[in-house]
């Protein structure tokens, strides 16, 4: 089948309609080939030859060296820190394979987005906090293996103060700039084709202390629908939002104030309220996945880090151990318990 995202914003959004439009979540990594086997070899995604660069005297981040997985639902951009800098203190303090940041196109309308958020008071702002400098450009592009190529990215993070504590990126895409590098990302793969099975990410999980605070952030200022929600498994309150996916089934967040004594009451009080905990991964057949998964000496664990009997399918769903997926927290679920369409 055919990879729907490789359309691009403007296949979802007509032109001047500033709708943000969810395409890839940033995980962190120390080491990206150790990472990308996991990616690869067990969850079936496959890895886009286009390199990413962040220049090493790029103030604003630190160097860093990026490379994109199609998860369907979403792409996966990897990132790992070449230098001292923020990307690196990130690293350093939320560990390998953290979910760092939820990033979002706004395609050419990124400025009509950035001065509209002006009018309303919000002071968009460069990663590593401070103020935007020419409207967030910053020295990033395709890596040919010894230059950047067309260097120059325009992205924006709103203040965690607004958003609950979790980062989230603006970037334009201009349709104009040929070298853009995810221009460049959708171009390359624009008759790439994936396995009708892959698991595909259902939703991205936000653990807070208030889920309705977060969803009113997510509402007011990104125009994200609200569904029907309700109490979870371990869970408080759960709040579903669309997310507006670059693919062609739908995509969630699912914000989780949890109960205490709960898996997800453990992550915020250890990484805090906004905390990206995990991506929910649709499996189709995961006792068979489970099979192949053993072959490739991982084992799949409940909730508590207790491997899991041959074939039981937990209501809570599977994960990994954290060896396994070089940290990268995937909660695995059969299809009939998605998130509602």
């Amino acid at each position: 089948m055919a990879i729907a995202k490789t359309a691009g914003r403007a296949a979802r959004v007509a032109a001047g309609d500033c709708t943000p439009i969810f395409d890839h979540i940033a995980v962190w990594s120390a080491d990206t080939e150790a990472s990308a086997r996991f990616l690869t070899q067990v969850m079936g995604w496959k890895r886009h030859p286009t390199v990413i660069r962040v220049s090493d005297d790029e103030k604003t981040t630190g160097g860093m060296i990026g490379t994109f997985f199609d998860a369907p639902g979403l792409w996966i951009e990897l990132i790992e820190p070449t230098t001292p800098g923020p990307g690196q203190v990130i690293l350093d303090a939320l560990g390998d394979g953290a979910l760092v940041e939820i990033n979002f196109d706004l395609g050419n309308e990124y400025q009509k987005a950035l001065d509209a958020l002006a009018a309303r008071g919000v002071e968009m702002l460069s990663m590593d906090g401070s103020p935007l400098k020419d409207g967030g450009t910053i020295n990033e592009g395709v890596f040919d293996g010894h230059e950047i190529l067309n260097p120059g990215q325009r992205i924006a993070y709103y203040p965690t103060s607004m958003t609950g504590g979790t980062t989230v990126e603006y970037y334009e895409v201009r349709s104009d700039d040929a070298g853009s590098l995810l221009l460049e990302r959708d171009r390359v793969w624009k008759d790439e084709t994936r396995a009708p099975a892959t698991p595909w990410i259902d939703h991205v999980a936000i653990v807070t202390d208030d889920a309705e605070a977060a969803a009113a952030f997510f509402v007011n200022y990104m125009g994200m629908k609200r569904h029907a929600g309700g109490s979870g498994e371990g869970a408080a309150k759960v709040v579903l939002l669309d997310a507006k996916g670059a693919d062609e089934k739908p995509l969630w967040l699912r914000l989780v104030e949890p109960l205490p004594g709960s898996r997800a009451a453990a992550i915020l009080a250890a990484r805090g309220s906004g905390h990206v905990m995990e991506l929910g991964v649709v499996v189709e057949d995961i006792p068979a996945f489970a099979a192949r998964a053993a072959k490739l000496g991982v084992t799949l664990v409940d909730d508590r880090g207790a491997p899991l009997p041959a074939g039981t399918i937990p209501a809570r769903g599977a994960y990994f151990r954290e060896e396994d997926s070089r940290g990268i927290p995937v909660r695995l679920v059969p299809a009939s318990a998605s998130a509602p369409a």
